[in-house]
């Protein structure tokens, strides 16, 4: 299974798919051995690749998103970042498996006045900041994180002035949507060790800290792999307001042969029956009870495009390519709820077809 493929902004597999004129199963086939790839270089640095899952994937049930803004301009140093990083370190549970990633908020096609008020409208603000540009703010995003991790980053940073606020991201907002670009994975951090990146040309026997940032000060320590096989398999992809086209096809493409584009969904009447009674509770809980097999197509339709396919895989039994995508429903207590929903690809409707919820 994989867990997430990055395509978005990835040149790699666009130049190698028309460089050698590839197809969809050479193309597959070629995922699928760069993915195991990796996980034999993981595996080799004493990393199980299925511990990661959580870290790659959206929060669900009981973890949070979180986003933490910085004001650079209230650091004193051009190297902010490790400034921010020597006041986060400390925070972080050695016990815990998240992704962490951060940058300067690009945002050059929208105008100043609508990155402010986005900013300020979703950030809950800890200590004052004249706003004068986008790039002066600097956010950390951590994934995968308990209610008491989450507090307890928050709280450790409450004296650092530079540290002007946060966002809970666990949801989508406009904020969430406008940082999903702009930053990039520094590390997954599993338990005590961080999984970084080095460059394509070094041997992955050697382990490089290309950041920079003194994780071992704090207690970590730290692996790296080619940056081919992190930014295609170990890069956490933040939600947004509209998903990749180009990066669901890919996504699917590395598990089904026969896939063409498609944004159709196909939930079978029968399938109401199952979910109203092997998910009585759930069906409940979103008030869902009352749909029908089309109210519940339109429903998975009108989101599967501002998500990500998340853990792929292809069931050789039956010959099934098998995905799931993560959604947010409300909930009859009028709260939200995130949703896992696992869907395979049909050649002959090229249609996504559901199979379960939870």
């Amino acid at each position: 299974m994989i867990y997430t493929l990055n395509a978005r902004g990835n040149v790699l597999l666009p130049a190698i798919v028309n460089m050698f004129n590839l197809n969809n199963s050479e193309y597959a086939k070629m995922v699928i051995d760069i993915h195991d790839e990796a996980k034999i270089k993981l595996t080799k640095k004493g990393i199980d690749y299925k511990k990661l899952k959580s870290a790659l994937i959206p929060a669900h049930k009981d973890r949070y998103e979180l986003a933490l803004i910085f004001d650079s301009q209230l650091i004193d140093s051009d190297w902010y970042g490790n400034d921010v990083f020597e006041h986060i370190l400390p925070s972080l549970n050695k016990e815990s498996t998240c992704s962490i990633l951060c940058g300067d908020i690009i945002a050059d096609y929208l105008p100043c006045e609508t990155v402010h008020d986005i900013l300020l409208n979703d950030m809950v603000q800890i200590h004052p900041t004249i706003f004068k540009y986008p790039t002066q703010y600097f956010v950390v995003y951590i994934n995968n994180l308990s209610s008491l991790h989450k507090d307890t980053i928050i709280t450790s940073l409450i004296t650092y002035n530079a540290f002007v606020g946060y966002v809970d991201t666990t949801f989508m907002s406009l904020f969430k949507s406008l940082i999903s670009r702009s930053l990039v994975s520094i590390c997954i951090k599993y338990k005590d060790i961080m999984i970084l990146r080095h460059e394509d040309d070094i041997d992955d026997d050697k382990n490089i800290n290309n950041c920079g940032y003194r994780f071992e000060k704090y207690g970590f320590r730290y692996i790296s792999l080619k940056q081919m096989y992190y930014d295609l398999f170990l890069t956490y992809k933040i939600e947004s307001i509209l998903a990749d086209q180009e990066d669901l096809d890919y996504s699917i493409k590395a598990i089904s042969s026969d896939y063409d584009t498609c944004n159709k969904v196909y939930v079978d009447n029968k399938k109401i029956g199952y979910l109203n009674n092997a998910k009585n509770g759930l069906m409940k809980k979103l008030n869902l009870k009352e749909y029908n097999s089309e109210d519940l197509q339109n429903l998975i339709g009108n989101k599967i495009s501002n998500t990500y396919f998340y853990n792929l895989e292809y069931i050789e039994e039956y010959r099934t390519p098998k995905f799931n995508v993560s959604l947010e429903l409300e909930t009859i207590e009028g709260t939200k709820r995130k949703v896992l929903v696992a869907l395979k690809y049909s050649e002959q409707k090229n249609s996504f077809e559901l199979i379960t919820m939870y």
